[in-house]
């Protein structure tokens, strides 16, 4: 379950939850300190006040693929490429899809997700997989493999990533991208590979939101994913109350 305590918010065990994954390096290091306080947030967010927010903490890894595809800046940043992460992966242009992924972190995460979903009872159905980062792609991996309420990915893309089985993406669900117009190591290029991937392969309705800002995140932001995760996760026969997003202001 991570090296970590596991942060939680909201009503515990709800039957709606939302399992969302830091970037690399844990929710107090580099571009992830916002994540805590997003989150705790939303969960005060009357439109989501039935809906419980899980917040894991991934295992410390050796990140010697994403050390050695990296500039300078962030490999010294990194220091000695052992921080929490969802999985390793660097940039490789010998390969197809331009990525070199550890498929064994990818997969023991995905487990580790599906547990957090499933835990006391609830369901993937009822679930949203969201991350930032590192953390934002292994939802979408995740999310594209299960019957998930949805996919809420800031700051990522699939990194190249496209082992999916056809039954697996042709399950409806809807998946939310923000990502920041200067984002430096997610370039909307990568997002717009994943857009046609997703509208070539499966039943997707895949939304893209892009922001004025670089590899973080920003007020307008987290206005607009509360606003999809109201509707996403709206109890069923209650919608006008916590569902209807339009002309909300969620950030005072």
């Amino acid at each position: 379950m991570g090296d970590f305590a596991t942060l939680r918010f909201g009503p515990k065990n709800a039957s709606r939850r939302v399992v969302f994954g830091h970037g690399i390096g844990g929710v107090d290091r580099f571009a992830n300190t916002f994540i805590k306080g997003a989150v705790e947030h939303w969960s005060t967010d009357p439109r989501l006040r039935h809906v419980e927010f899980i917040v894991p903490t991934a295992p410390t890894r050796d990140m010697s693929m994403f050390a050695a595809g990296a500039t300078a800046d962030v490999r010294e940043m990194l220091g000695d490429a052992k921080l929490p992460a969802w999985f390793d992966a660097g940039q490789d242009a010998s390969l197809p899809n331009g990525w070199r992924l550890n498929r064994e972190h990818i997969a023991e995460s995905k487990r580790t997700y599906i547990n957090l979903a499933t835990q006391d009872g609830a369901t993937l159905e009822t679930t949203v997989f969201g991350g930032f980062s590192n953390g934002g792609a292994q939802a979408l991996v995740t999310g594209l493999q299960t019957p998930c309420a949805g996919i809420l990915c800031l700051c990522s893309s699939l990194f190249g990533f496209r082992e999916f089985d056809d039954k697996d993406l042709q399950i409806p669900k809807p998946v939310l991208y923000c990502t920041g117009e200067k984002d430096p190591y997610v370039p909307l290029e990568e997002i717009e590979k994943d857009k046609a991937f997703l509208a070539d392969r499966s039943a997707c309705d895949v939304q893209v939101r892009t922001f004025n800002m670089g590899h973080e995140s920003c007020e307008q932001e987290l206005a607009v994913c509360a606003n999809w995760l109201a509707k996403v996760l709206a109890v069923d026969g209650d919608d006008d109350a916590l569902g209807a997003a339009a002309g909300v202001d969620f950030i005072k």
